[in-house]
């Protein structure tokens, strides 16, 4: 679900990262890489934008022994490659913005062959009664390995002030910021995953992470660059197997088998080309312009 944070840059955030990487770390649970660009490029003579957001990912997680049965613990690698692209229209007088967009990804769980396309696509609309806040709701869908997965999406870009942003999407993301020097904002952050990796025969797995955290970012070049730490804890997080699991025959209980790797502290650094998009809505604001 990592398009819901792309979509986020994409209509009610007040910075965009063209592109950036990130990693992360949970002790004695998992680490993941995560590289991404985000494109918009205008099109026509309204402010409709084509946006293109491919991003790379990587998750190394660790499955621990279980004793009865017996299963020594192993590593799982899952790789996803996933191209979004979107189709932002603004309607006539700025208020109304809607934003449709397809995605086809390959999640895949060890080698490239043991994977296959991924295809879904979201809808958002966003209404912003007034300069400091705009509303957003929409739907999501995708071909997950283990069946269709959908949700529905409600969120708020809300510039408070000159000081303090909060926006999300929910149930993805949700994030409060506070700029406490030029070059350095702190706050805090959720962010959900809910991805598969395989094979829709059951040789898949199952990956459900809800991050929340603090964080601090620190900006360089003309504001430009910025390097963020994040600290927290994961709530409510499963990793889980499909059928041709090799444990799933022994634990399984229902559809999937629990791989039990619990929540636990992470930390969490990005390093990111950033444009505030705060700035120019102010300056807009400023100059009286709708």
């Amino acid at each position: 679900m990592l398009f819901v944070f792309l979509a986020g840059q994409a209509i009610g955030q007040p910075y965009l990262d063209v592109v950036g990487s990130a990693f992360t770390y949970s002790p004695e649970r998992l680490q993941r890489w995560e590289v991404g660009l985000s494109l918009p490029i205008p099109i026509g003579k309204a402010n409709d934008k084509i946006i293109l957001s491919p991003f790379w990912e990587e998750w190394k997680i660790l499955v621990p022994a279980v004793e009865q049965p017996h299963f020594a613990e192993r590593s799982d690698r899952s790789t996803g490659w996933a191209l979004p692209v979107s189709w932002l229209h603004e309607v006539k007088g700025g208020r109304w913005k809607l934003l449709f967009t397809g995605i086809i990804r390959h999640n895949h769980l060890g080698p490239l062959e043991r994977g296959a396309p991924q295809y879904g696509g979201a809808f958002i609309t966003t209404y912003g009664p007034k300069p400091k806040i705009t509303w957003k709701v929409g739907f999501y869908a995708n071909g997950d390995a283990f069946g269709l997965f959908w949700l529905p999406l409600l969120g708020l870009d809300w510039r408070i002030d000159g000081k303090h942003n909060v926006w999300g999407l929910l149930p993805g993301t949700m994030h409060y910021e506070h700029k406490a020097f030029k070059r350095v904002h702190w706050g805090a952050a959720f962010k959900a995953f809910t991805n598969s990796y395989g094979l829709r025969n059951g040789d898949f797995r199952r990956v459900d992470e809800n991050q929340i955290g603090v964080f601090g970012d620190l900006y360089f070049f003309e504001r430009n660059v910025v390097l963020r730490l994040e600290v927290g804890h994961t709530v409510f997080s499963q990793y889980q197997g499909g059928e041709l699991d090799e444990r799933y025959a022994a634990l399984a209980e229902g559809q999937y088998v629990d791989h039990h790797i619990g929540d636990g502290p992470y930390v969490k650094m990005l390093l990111a080309f950033r444009v505030r998009l705060d700035a120019e809505q102010k300056q807009r604001n400023d100059l009286g312009s709708p």
